[in-house]
Order: C-alpha cells, then sequence, then structure tokens
C-alpha cells in the first residue's frame, strides 16, 4: 500500500483525476485547475520545494522497491528449500511404492513368489532402497529442510 501510495504522489494531481474524482467527490479543485500532469503550474511562479519534494519521492519509493524485492528474494529462497527437501521426501516414500507394486503383480515368475519368506524379504528390499536413496540424498544435501545446509 506504502508503495502505491508513493508511486501516486509522485504521477501529480492534474488532469482527470482532480475534474473526474475529485469533483465528484465535493473537493474544492479551484488551486489545481491548471496543474498539468507533470505536476506544474504554468500560469504560476513554481514552487522551488517540488521538485526537491519529486525527488525525495522518487528516492523513497526506490528504497521501498529494493526492500520489497530482497524481502520477496529471502521468500523464494526459503521456498526452494522447502520444496528440495519435500521433494527427497517424495523420493523416499516413493521406493517402497514401486517395489510393492512390481511384486504385487499376479503374473508368473516373480522372485520370491513361493518363498516362504517373501514378504519379508520383498518388505527388507523395499526398505534398503529406501535407506540407500536416503544417503544419496543426504549426501548430495537435498535431506535437510534448513537454511544453512552445511
Amino acid at each position: 500500500p506504502l508503495q502505491k501510495c508513493v508511486a501516486a504522489v509522485t504521477d501529480g494531481v492534474g488532469g482527470f483525476f482532480a475534474s473526474d474524482v475529485l469533483l465528484p467527490l465535493g473537493a474544492d479543485i479551484s488551486g489545481s485547475q491548471f496543474l498539468e500532469p507533470d505536476g506544474m503550474f504554468p500560469n504560476h511562479i513554481p514552487n522551488p520545494e517540488n521538485k526537491q519534494a519529486i525527488e525525495m519521492v522518487t528516492i523513497s519509493r526506490d528504497i521501498l522497491t529494493g526492500t520489497t524485492n530482497a524481502y520477496a528474494s529471502i521468500i523464494s529462497n526459503n521456498l526452494n528449500i522447502v520444496m528440495k527437501f519435500l521433494a527427497a521426501v517424495t523420493i523416499v516414500f516413493s521406493i517402497p511404492t514401486i517395489v510393492s507394486g512390481i511384486w504385487g503383480m499376479n503374473v508368473g515368475g516373480i522372485l520370491f513368489a513361493d518363498n516362504k519368506y517373501g514378504f519379508f524379504i520383498v518388505i527388507g528390499i523395499a526398505i534398503l532402497l529406501s535407506f540407500v536413496s536416503y544417503l544419496w540424498l543426504k549426501r548430495k544435501d537435498m535431506w535437510t529442510s534448513k537454511k544453512n545446509s552445511k
């Protein structure tokens, strides 16, 4: 909101704004009737403080824009860290799903289908593959949700 207010001050209140917005609201625009869109009064002595005020507002607007952009960058960086962590969690949890999906097919030739301990072997394979993927992701520095991972 502040940024929009600062931008509106630098745009001037001449032209359509005075006649189409302020006048219907009941404002006295008699002092603004000769105000040009550039903020100057062509029929009056220019106020030397106008340029200084416009320059100060422009500087304040630029500072505010820079601060807003810096804050947006910080938020974007934090979001990237969270998304990296969630992607790593998804990878680790999808491996048991893939393993159980392959061994859950009702076709012949599936390994450990006739083994008495086949279920536990498949569960062990899924856990082992998930653990290996966890270690690999941790080594690649993808298994962290903190800002300073190293």
